[in-house]
């Protein structure tokens, strides 16, 4: 059997050589905890990302929270977001636990408290970005996981 032959001369030396595989890009979509001890809360936050592509997953109680996160692989989440006023163990209280597994792990904070010179005084490594007031607007909150998550 004969190969065709391909007449060369009429193709610049670019052309020839301009064939590069195409770098097919996946990114697995971000998983985020959400730790509140109000579902209805939880609820809200969901649906505010729920045009996002995130793994959510939610907690009521901190102390479940806390204990999945140390069971689980503990760089399988890219972000949580934290309620710091909630029962037994409040949101500041649960940030330093988890921060004690995992340093790299990044949080946000929701609070109703008109607190946030406090907490930043208490907790010097958090940036004021990443406290959340209440009441919660959907495109804050959307842009400030967005913000988090890059």
């Amino acid at each position: 059997m004969k190969h065709p032959q391909i007449d060369s001369s009429h193709m610049n030396k670019e052309s020839s050589l301009s064939i590069k595989p195409q770098k097919q890009q996946y990114k697995c979509p971000a998983k985020i905890m959400l730790v509140d001890d109000e579902e209805d809360m939880l609820l809200t936050y969901k649906s505010f990302l729920e045009d996002k592509d995130y793994n959510i997953e939610s907690f009521t109680d901190p102390e479940t929270a806390l204990k999945h996160f140390a069971e689980k692989n503990v760089y399988d989440y890219d972000l949580i977001i934290l309620d710091i006023r909630m029962p037994g163990l409040n949101g500041l209280q649960l940030y330093c636990k988890l921060k004690e597994i995992n340093t790299a792990i990044k949080v946000l904070f929701v609070s109703a408290l008109d607190a946030i010179d406090e907490i930043l005084s208490i907790l010097p490594d958090v940036d004021s970005k990443n406290i959340i007031r209440k009441p919660v607007k959907r495109e804050h909150f959307v842009t400030a996981v967005d913000g988090a998550l890059k």
